[in-house]
Parts: C-alpha cells; sequence; structure tokens
C-alpha cells in the first residue's frame, strides 16, 4: 500500500502546481503553529505580567533545541524516504519507516527523561534571575513532558510529506490550535502559567492522536517490529545526523543569546521574547521551503529526473521570498500594537522595535540561505548544509553577538550579529552550491544508472 498515492509525488505533473501544493498547506500549519505559541505568550503576558513572559522565555531555548533534533530527525529520514519513495522501493520504504520510529521515538523518551531529571541545571545555564527561578523551572518540567508528542508529530508529519500530503498536518494543527485557544485561559487562571503548560501538553497528544487516525485511513505507514533493520537504521541516521545539527545550530544560538540578553535585565528578556514570537512568522517560510525542497530534491533523485531540480530551486525561492517580503513591513510598523498584545509597556516596545528595524533585511537572506540548504540535503549532502549552519551560528553569530553586546551599542550590538550572520551565510550558500552543482553528484548517478558515472566524470 505504500505507493497508493503515486499521483500526488513531486515528479509527476506539473511541478510548480506541485510545489505550491507542498508549500502553501505546510506554510499554513506552521503559522497555526505560531498562532498556538502566541496564544500562551498572550495569556501569560495579559493574565499574569511580564515576570511570568520572561519565565516562559528563559525555557524556549530547550524547548527550540528539542524541536530542532526532531527536525533535523525526520528531515533525515524524509530524504532517506523520498528518494526510496522515487525509485519505487517498496520494501525500503517500509524498512525506514519502521526501523526510525522505533528507534527515535525511544530515544525521545530517554532525551524527555534526561531533562527532567536535569530541569534546575537547564534553568541555572541559562542565567535565569532568581525573581523567576521557580515558575521557570516548574514550567519548563511539564512542556518536557510533551518531547515524545512532538517527536511523533514531526514523524508522522514528515512521512505525509513524502507522499505529497501536507493537508492533514494543517487541519491537525488547525483544530489542536482551537483546542489550546480555549484551555489556555481556564487553565492559567486556575494554576497560573503551569496552565499554558498543560494546556500544550494536552492539545499536542490531541495532535498526534489525529495524525495517527490519518494514517490509518490512508495507510501511508505501518509500524512492525519485524520491518526493523540495523543496517537501515545506520544508513539513514548518516543522512540525519547533519540535519540534526544544522536545525540545533540556530536553537543553541538562540540559548546563547538569551543568556546574553538576560544580563540586561527583566524587560530585556521579555522584549526578546515578544519578538521571538513575532519573527517566527518570518523565519518559518525559509523552515518550511527547507523541507520542502529536500523532500522535492530527494524525489527526483530517487526517481532520476536531477533535470527538474533547478525548477524546485527556482520555485522553492519565489514562493518563500514572496512570504516574506509581504510579512516582514508588518512587523517593523506595527512592533507597538503587537508588543501590547503580549502586555508589554512603552519600554518593552521601544526594543522589540529596533529588534526588527535592525535585523528587518536579514530574514530575505534567510530565505535564500535555507533554499540552498534544501537543495544541498536532497542531493543527499546534507554534512554541507550542516557546515554551513555552524558557520552562520556558531562561527559568526554567537561569537559577535558577545563581542558587540559588551560594547557601547549593548542590546542593538547583539542584534546587529544576527544580521551580519544572516548576510554572510547567503553569500556562503551560493557560494557552496555553485562549487557543488557544476555537475550531477556521483553518488546520484549510481542510484539513477551505474553506467553513467564514468561518463559524466569523463
Amino acid at each position: 500500500m505504500f505507493f497508493m498515492n503515486k499521483q500526488h509525488l513531486i515528479v509527476d505533473g506539473n511541478l510548480k502546481k506541485n510545489m505550491a501544493g507542498m508549500f502553501f498547506p505546510l506554510l499554513i500549519a506552521s503559522f497555526l503553529n505560531i498562532f498556538y505559541e502566541i496564544v500562551d505568550s498572550f495569556w501569560v503576558g495579559n493574565l499574569l505580567g511580564e515576570s511570568a513572559l520572561a519565565a516562559q522565555t528563559i525555557c524556549l531555548p530547550i524547548m527550540l533545541i528539542f524541536n530542532s533534533i526532531c527536525l533535523g530527525l525526520t528531515n533525515g529520514v524524509s530524504i532517506s524516504l523520498s528518494s526510496t519513495i522515487g525509485s519505487q522501493d517498496e520494501s525500503k520504504a517500509k524498512s525506514i519507516v519502521s526501523t526510525m520510529f522505533l528507534s527515535s521515538t525511544g530515544l525521545s523518551f530517554v532525551i524527555s527523561a534526561v531533562c527532567i531529571a536535569f530541569s534546575g541545571g537547564l534553568v541555572t545555564l541559562l542565567n535565569a534571575p532568581a525573581e523567576i527561578f521557580t515558575i521557570s523551572l516548574s514550567y519548563m518540567r511539564i512542556r518536557l513532558l510533551s518531547f515524545p508528542l512532538i517527536l511523533m508529530y514531526l514523524y508522522y508529519a514528515a512521512v505525509f510529506r513524502c507522499y505529497g500530503n501536507s493537508m492533514t498536518q494543517m487541519l491537525a494543527v488547525l483544530i489542536c490550535t482551537i483546542i489550546n485557544v480555549v484551555l489556555d485561559p481556564i487553565l492559567i487562571n486556575i494554576v497560573g502559567i503551569n496552565g499554558a503548560a498543560i494546556a500544550t501538553v494536552i492539545s499536542q497528544t490531541l495532535m498526534v492522536l489525529i495524525m495517527m487516525a490519518s494514517n490509518i485511513k490512508k495507510k501511508y505507514m505501518r509500524i512492525r517490529i519485524a520491518d526493523y533493520n540495523r543496517g537501515v537504521l545506520w544508513n539513514v541516521m548518516k543522512k540525519a545526523f547533519p540535519s540534526i545539527v544544522q536545525q540545533c545550530a540556530p536553537s543553541v544560538s538562540t540559548g546563547v543569546i538569551t543568556s546574553l540578553v538576560a544580563s540586561f535585565g527583566v524587560v530585556s528578556i521579555a522584549a526578546f521574547g515578544i519578538a521571538g514570537k513575532m519573527e517566527i512568522c518570518l523565519l518559518y517560510p525559509a523552515i518550511v521551503i527547507n523541507m520542502v525542497m529536500t523532500t522535492a530534491i530527494a524525489q527526483c533523485a530517487g526517481a532520476g529526473r536531477t533535470e527538474l531540480m533547478v525548477q524546485c530551486r527556482k520555485w522553492g525561492g519565489i514562493y518563500a521570498l514572496v512570504i516574506v517580503v509581504i510579512i516582514a513591513p508588518v512587523f517593523v510598523v506595527f512592533s507597538d500594537q503587537f508588543t501590547g498584545l503580549f502586555g508589554g509597556d512603552a519600554k518593552t516596545a521601544l526594543i522589540v522595535q529596533q529588534y526588527f528595524m535592525i535585523i528587518g533585511a536579514g530574514y530575505l537572506c534567510n530565505c535564500y540561505t535555507n533554499v540552498n540548504a534544501g537543495y544541498l540535503n536532497g542531493v543527499g549532502t546534507p554534512h554541507l548544509s550542516m557546515f554551513l549552519m555552524i558557520f552562520n551560528y556558531c562561527i559568526v553569530r554567537i561569537p559577535l553577538s558577545m563581542l558587540l553586546a559588551d560594547t557601547e551599542l549593548a542590546l542593538s550590538g547583539i542584534w546587529i550579529a544576527v544580521l551580519c550572520s544572516h548576510i554572510v551565510a547567503a553569500v556562503a550558500s551560493v557560494l557552496v552550491v555553485r562549487r557543488n552543482s557544476w555537475h550531477v553528484p556521483a553518488f546520484l548517478l549510481e542510484i539513477i544508472d551505474p553506467h553513467k558515472k564514468k561518463k559524466n566524470q569523463a
């Protein structure tokens, strides 16, 4: 039953239409996820004040890092599974699905347990001010319970995406966002900031159940212990590990920057948290097109349709850039009003406004970087995307932020460092793609037709 949805593959029919059919439902699902998080911050900020909002912000890097691990892992699965679907290897597809689901779900429970055990140390590491330490810790411990749910949801979404189905993910997130909107104010009024965490865990549980029910109906995958294969695990992890690192790099950077911002006080943390919630709307189009590009390019490779790769890059870039160009000016112009929605005062609003005024143009660069990173993932060279992200966030952004934060620029210096890293990463991504795409990569030729390898190299 694995290839029953072959008519929805990227390589069949109109490429432009197929790319749009994957990109826009997935983007809408991502925006609903953003709204999901914004609702939490809206109620926490307005019902409990800036200290509670700062406590929520302190916990954000840990959640981002785990989300990044899950996105990287499932992105690695997408690379292998999409290529396998394109080549019509049903037996291997079954093995990939079962092996990676069983392995990754088990890992998520282990990570959740370890993080809960050392949650006090994590809050200390993130430099939480003494006045918000206790509520930060209690909020984090509840949110850590959701780790297995996040992994299972993203895994189902990745597999569905490999078969050209982004609509189910969108509908699941829509339903759960509505549930979260209803539960948040009720539970926050009952148990304080912990109510927001409990509402999130409940709605995420429902989201996983919806994805499971959809899978039972559509029969995209069936998890069987008999299909578990250690060799498949090793092969997929070779692609997944670089994806995990490249997804984690921004989250590690956010953790360091959160710690830097925390040294400027609670108001600065609250402002950074508000800006971060708003900023996701400008980062998600790039993240989504990275995922779509990875799936599309890998499918093209598996089906031997390497001539479609350039068109995938073209339309992927157009779709993502158009969305960002439309949204970015809104946040710059109306930053005061958005800050007010989260209960921020005039001082908080000023910091948020400066943030977007400085970083604004960087989001366009970030789109282009992710288009190129998705291409590199899809052609089976995720290690190059990994190096790009490490260069961007760890070699450029973190050291430059630490350097400029200690100057008279203060917070503005951190924002300037973020802008510089976006620009440098975009330039580097162009150079890497040009250096590595002047011919069809040798490993693709071996997949498509081993006899063509020598001809290409000649």
